[in-house]
């Protein structure tokens, strides 16, 4: 009977995308038998790749599985699929195209698989946009063990999340490219670039605090809006440390100025300082003898639209009206680091 019902199911996984169910059996209930697929956040044109897996499939295990898995073909597309992954069961196929909004895995196995197991791992690419997402549903067309006889089984839906922009994988304050060059994962919204004002292991390497990479330097690694050697030159630093923490005077360029009318933000005071109580407006760092009061204020370092001198109404500017990232859109001018100073 083993063998028989074997070669049935053989020969129709094999010969068509179409998965025939097989008569149903009387078998005995098993409670806690799960297929359940993963969930998972995606930018828009990124892939994500989710997981179908069985769990507690009792003895004598599982002969012939067929899921269908059911999406919104107008916010993901399924750009490939691989059945049983870890090659457990003696045949596997996977049809995409199995209808529009639908694709069909099968697989097949003489002596049994029981226990918990993989099922099948599905690439997704995004065609939505951002906040848009689409359930994956989960039917079960047949699942049996190698007698034939039915198992009893529950199953669990998924999500994909759209998120982010394109080049900005997790959907989180640093680009892809930012993430690389700083130490985190683009892949992890968990994963940020490390900073010194937090506690704990913020780039999730194990470590905490440790030091930026030394390609990171071209890169805004803490989202105030400034690289790290753009910061190391305002704060006379001799490294890129400041381009760890995003917030107070010591870290955010635009908060020129510890004052109380944007406590850990950026106020008119700020703007202010440029020309009073000092006006370091219209000179070069070069021109004063506390350089490093002087570089504090060249806060779009240089000159580099030879406006004539290098602290100009352009550092004004940045200091008012950037749009740094941990703002998310806003404006500098009037707003509050997200972070304690």
């Amino acid at each position: 009977m083993k063998l028989s019902w074997f070669l049935i199911l053989t020969a129709t996984a094999m010969a068509a995308a179409v998965f025939i169910s097989l008569p149903r059996g009387t078998g005995k209930a098993q409670s806690g038998t799960l297929v359940a697929i993963s969930s998972g956040s995606v930018a828009p044109a990124n892939s994500i790749v989710v997981n179908v897996g069985a769990s507690g499939v009792p003895s004598p295990g599982l002969g012939a599985v067929t899921v269908d898995v059911s999406f919104d073909p107008t916010l993901v597309d399924a750009v490939a699929c691989a059945a049983d992954p870890n090659h457990r069961f003696t045949l596997r196929s996977c049809n995409r195209d199995f209808s529009l909004s639908t694709l069909r895995f099968t697989a097949i196995s003489a002596i049994g698989v029981a226990g918990d197991f993989p099922l099948a791992d599905i690439t997704f690419q995004a065609i939505g946009e951002s906040g848009q997402s689409s359930t994956l549903n989960v039917s079960i067309v047949t699942f049996a063990d190698p007698d034939g006889i039915d198992i009893p089984v529950n199953s669990l839906d998924g999500a994909i999340e759209i998120v982010g922009s394109p080049g900005n994988s997790d959907g989180d304050l640093f680009p892809d490219a930012v993430e690389v060059a700083c130490g985190s994962d683009p892949a992890d919204k968990s994963s940020i670039p490390e900073r010194v004002d937090t506690a704990g292991d913020d780039d999730g390497d194990g470590q905490s605090s440790e030091a930026l990479p030394a390609e990171s330097e071209g890169y805004d690694c803490d989202g105030d809006g400034w690289t790290g050697s753009a910061e190391a030159h305002i704060f006379s630093a001799a490294n890129a440390v400041n381009d760890q923490d995003p917030c107070g005077t010591s870290g955010w360029p635009a908060d020129v100025v510890d004052d109380l009318l944007v406590s850990n933000g950026v106020s008119i005071l700020d703007v202010q300082d440029f020309v009073d109580p000092i006006r370091y407006m219209g000179s070069d760092v070069a021109d004063w003898a506390n350089q490093q009061a002087a570089r504090r204020h060249d806060v779009l370092p240089g000159d580099p639209f030879n406006l004539g001198k290098e602290i100009n109404i352009l550092d004004l500017q940045v200091v008012a009206i950037s749009q740094p990232p941990m703002l998310e859109g806003a404006q500098t001018f009037a707003s509050t680091c997200p972070w304690a100073p």
